[in-house]
């Protein structure tokens, strides 16, 4: 007998996966990127404290500070074209998120809930005066 009343799986995110995906653009980007020879060779990499949590960041040019903070399933490097076009007026700032490209991760999915990831954008970072 046929049950055309299934009660879907509940699909959660796969953090590994994520992970796996993530690793892949940035092996991709590297390789692409450094033959181009773009912002990439430009930026400065560094990490600042979320809550215990390192994040990772690139910064490029000097001036009033812009801070980028990426999507899914981005990295810093989405916005090189941003950062490559401000970088002679101001000092941008381009985060990995937490468990993206070079930042930590914290175990579970309730860490990623969109509140929790808005409030702990604010890094500690001497450079930055924050």
């Amino acid at each position: 007998m046929h049950n055309s009343h299934r009660i879907p799986r509940k699909i959660t995110p796969a953090a590994p996966m994520i992970w796996v995906v993530t690793m892949a653009m940035t092996m991709a980007t590297m390789l692409s990127s450094t033959a181009m020879g773009d912002i990439w060779t430009d930026v400065e990499h560094g990490f600042a404290d979320s809550d215990g949590v390192k994040i990772h960041y690139a910064s490029v040019g000097e001036g009033p500070l812009v801070i980028m903070i990426h999507g899914f399933p981005d990295f810093w490097y989405s916005w090189r074209h941003q950062m490559d076009g401000l970088k002679s007026d101001f000092q941008t700032v381009a985060i990995d998120q937490r468990g993206y490209n070079l930042s930590g991760q914290l175990e579970g999915n309730e860490n990623y809930a969109m509140s929790l990831l808005v409030e702990r954008c604010r890094c500690r970072h001497p450079t930055f005066g924050t």
